[in-house]
């Protein structure tokens, strides 16, 4: 079963630890939000 992430057509990468990562990218116009937790 896939999940909603692969399903949209997102990929994982295999790390050294063995941890599946997904492949995230931002779009060239777009800026980071950082919330609250994300700021601390």
């Amino acid at each position: 079963m896939k999940s909603l992430y692969e399903r949209m057509g997102g990929t994982y990468t295999l790390a050294e630890d063995g941890m599946y990562y997904p492949d995230l990218i931002l779009s060239e116009g777009e800026e980071p939000h950082y919330g609250k937790y994300g700021r601390m």
